[in-house]
């Protein structure tokens, strides 16, 4: 208990000190140095124009801050590279609802310290569960670009998650936080079974958690329980008629039931709440382009990439769209912002090659083929594409 008691305070000091005292001073241990580094690099970070470019909501950079400092092991901070991680992190909309839920509840919890009374230590040791929240959330929006142009969680990043959401735990069983970030482990273990287990846990401490449904109908969906994700889904909806995140699912859970008209119903209730929600695009955009409305379904690919510039799967989805409606010449546009947001994407250089050949510049498409041919890797569903890409090498001579 005093270890967990401890790097509590610790970190309550650090955003007291950022955001102005919430208790007495007297209430509080002595700051240290690492805490003016933090609350300095806070500052710092403000008047950076790149921060300030990404609108992050209220108190969603503090959160940042809190979850991603290590403070009883670094004093400063790496400002240019903190403000890259962020970049990510916005693009990332569920670790930034994340973050912006995290934050609303140590606002409540520090609002109760003055008064709590006897109740002081269980409230100090949900604090720390909500830090422990703020780093895991951080963590898992440690994303790497994937070689098929989908950004996916790093190692790095899912091992100290789990880290953090064991630890969250051991110290509290009976925290709903605690609950549901071991579901989100369990998940990223491509284990539903398990997290749906987890999930349905933190609904009995939480009944009425909207996100609490949501995530164990993502778990239903992932273990095939398609009419049971929907059962939540209708759930959540009827808690939070507000929730983006149940309407988006609902869409997808009803696209691959073949539902296509109540998914499209479905997303555009989520896009009319939120018109930048990335992910209620691109299911319109994919339940679109499967009933061959191609134009409708360039629009909502055109919407993603506008939201994220540097989404290299929302450009190859494009190009892939454009090149079903016969626009060949922004479709190789799009293919080349894929390769200069990924150079890996081996599939965007064999397309790309394929432009190319049709275009008769077999120079440009021996050099794509020779690129593929490099980063693709040998398994059965490529092999076809990597045997008539050495032919057209052949073919055409090396680049």
């Amino acid at each position: 208990m005093t270890a967990i008691l401890g790097r509590t305070w610790l970190l309550a000091v650090c955003l007291l000190t950022c955001l102005g005292p919430v208790v007495s001073a007297q209430s509080l241990p002595r700051a240290d140095a690492r805490v003016k580094g933090v609350t300095d690099a806070a500052v710092r970070l403000r008047s950076v124009p790149a921060v300030r470019a990404l609108g992050l909501k209220a108190g969603e950079l503090v959160a940042f801050l809190a979850g991603l400092l290590d403070l009883e092991s670094r004093s400063s901070v790496d400002v240019p590279t903190l403000v890259s991680q962020l970049r990510g992190l916005h693009k990332d909309q569920d670790a930034s609802a994340a973050l912006v839920a995290t934050w609303a509840g140590l606002e409540r919890l520090y609002a109760q310290l003055p008064t709590a009374g006897a109740d002081t230590a269980r409230l100090l040791i949900d604090l720390d569960v909500k830090f422990l929240s703020a780093r895991f959330t951080a963590a898992r929006a440690r994303v790497a670009e994937s070689p098929v142009g989908g950004r996916a969680a790093s190692r790095e990043g899912l091992a100290r998650a789990r880290t953090y959401a064991e630890t969250a735990l051991t110290a509290a069983p009976d925290s709903t936080d605690a609950r549901v970030m071991m579901g989100d482990t369990y998940l990223d273990a491509r284990d539903p079974e398990s997290a749906a287990e987890e999930y349905r846990r933190a609904l009995l401490l939480d009944p009425a958690a909207s996100s609490g449904h949501v995530k164990l109908a993502e778990a239903l969906r992932l273990g095939g329980d398609f009419d049971g994700a929907i059962k939540e889904l209708r759930r959540a909806i009827e808690l939070d008629r507000r929730s983006v995140a149940a309407y988006s699912d609902l869409g997808l859970v009803l696209r691959a039931q073949g539902r296509v008209t109540d998914a499209l119903v479905a997303y555009g209730e989520a896009l009319r709440l939120d018109p930048d929600a990335s992910d209620a695009h691109n299911g319109m955009a994919i339940t679109l382009a499967g009933v061959g409305l191609i134009s409708q379904a360039i629009g909502e690919f055109r919407e993603i990439v506008r939201i994220d510039p540097d989404s290299a799967i929302g450009y190859f989805n494009l190009a892939t769209a454009l090149a079903d409606a016969d626009l060949d010449a922004e479709s190789a546009a799009a293919l080349r912002e894929v390769i200069r947001i990924n150079p890996n994407h081996y599939n965007a250089h064999y397309n790309l090659g394929e432009m190319f050949r049709l275009d008769g510049k077999f120079d440009d498409a021996a050099t794509q083929f020779t690129e593929y041919l490099r980063l693709a890797p040998d398994v059965p569903q490529n092999r076809r594409n990597i045997e008539r890409a050495r032919r057209l090498v052949e073919q055409f001579g090396n680049p």
